[in-house]
C-alpha cells in the first residue's frame, strides 16, 4: 500500500512502514551489485549492496521498471510496481 506521506511494505507478517520523500525511474541500473536476502523465480526481496546506490531495500518482482524510493528513514527503496508511472506520480516523482 502506497500514499504520499507514507508507504507500508506488506511483505510477511510484519510490514515496515517508510515515510516517502520521492520517488524516480531507476533507469540507470545499480551498478555492480550483491543481494543478501530472497530471490527466485517469483521475485527478489532482502537487502541488496550497490556500487552506485549503497545498502538498499529491494522488493521487486521483475527486473524492468524499477522505482528507487527516497524515504525519511534515510535508507532508500527499490519496488517494481505493476504500474511505476502511476506509483510514481502517486508519489511525487
Amino acid at each position: 500500500m502506497l500514499s504520499e506521506d507514507q508507504s507500508r511494505v506488506a511483505r510477511g507478517l510484519y510490514p515496515e512502514p517508510h515515510r516517502v520523500l520521492g520517488c524516480h525511474a531507476l533507469e540507470e541500473g545499480v551498478g555492480f551489485a550483491v543481494r543478501v536476502g530472497v530471490g527466485g523465480l517469483f521475485g527478489v526481496f532482502g537487502w541488496l549492496y550497490s556500487s552506485r546506490l549503497g545498502w538498499v531495500r529491494i522488493y521487486a518482482t521483475n527486473t524492468g521498471d524499477w522505482l528507487l524510493v527516497r524515504t525519511r528513514e534515510g535508507r532508500p527503496l527499490i519496488l517494481s510496481p505493476a504500474d511505476p508511472e502511476g506509483v510514481q506520480r502517486e508519489l511525487g516523482g
